[in-house]
């Protein structure tokens, strides 16, 4: 019963220690072991047990970057998934975390952030590029009101273009969406007039057709008006 039970406490350590744990694989690997009948597959089957019971008794796995404080900063590499839409401060743009690093712990999480960068007078890092930055990770946290609020997106926050290098520069269908989405940008910039109070025409087409809507009034984008 040594190895059964070896077997099986080593699969429940290891649930805390994997970002990802497909149900459907494990339960083959599972029956797998135990068509082999013999001490390697009774290991296998048993290490399978022992991730499966983690895993729906606890409800893992948890938070892609459990473990990391987020009152301390974390070294990640990030892609930029999507476009640069300025906000008060700098740029924000949807982003995916390749790597995070704090301390001696390392992750590699599937993870869509919001990646903010400050310094709104310097250009936006391309579309496409991957970067090695110094930021904090933070997420609003939801509420069980009668009408429950799930939290936020996760955000990653840079406070300095000093902590931030391009490791790697955007590919070229990233080059191509890029080019097209300036030509855009300078067809919008000589259509006229920006939009003021209630001529709010060209901030609704930026909003529809570029996805940025910074130019509208706070309250079309509660969605009050």
């Amino acid at each position: 019963m040594l190895l059964p039970a070896a077997a099986f406490a080593c699969g429940a350590s290891l649930a805390f220690h994997l970002p990802y744990l497909p149900l459907v694989p494990l339960v083959a690997l599972a029956l797998l072991g135990f068509a082999l009948r013999r001490p390697p597959g009774t290991f296998l089957s048993c290490l399978a047990l022992g991730l499966l019971v983690t895993v729906l008794r606890l409800g893992l796995p948890g938070s892609p970057v459990a473990g990391i404080d987020r009152d301390k900063p974390v070294e990640a590499t990030v892609r930029v998934a999507g476009h640069w839409t300025p906000n008060d401060d700098g740029w924000s743009a949807p982003a995916r975390v390749l790597r995070v690093q704090q301390g001696s712990r390392i992750v590699t999480p599937s993870l869509e952030v919001v990646l903010h960068v400050p310094d709104r007078e310097d250009a936006a890092p391309a579309f496409g590029s991957t970067l090695r930055i110094k930021g904090y990770l933070t997420r609003s946290a939801g509420f069980a009101n009668r009408a429950a609020v799930p939290p936020g997106p996760w955000r990653l926050r840079v406070k300095s273009r000093r902590l931030m290098e391009l490791e790697e520069g955007p590919g070229w269908i990233a080059r191509l969406s890029g080019a097209l989405r300036r030509r855009v940008e300078e067809a919008y910039a000589a259509s006229g007039p920006e939009s003021a109070g209630s001529r709010q025409g060209k901030a609704l087409a930026r909003a529809l057709v570029l996805g940025d809507a910074s130019g509208l009034p706070l309250e079309w984008k509660r969605g009050s008006a």
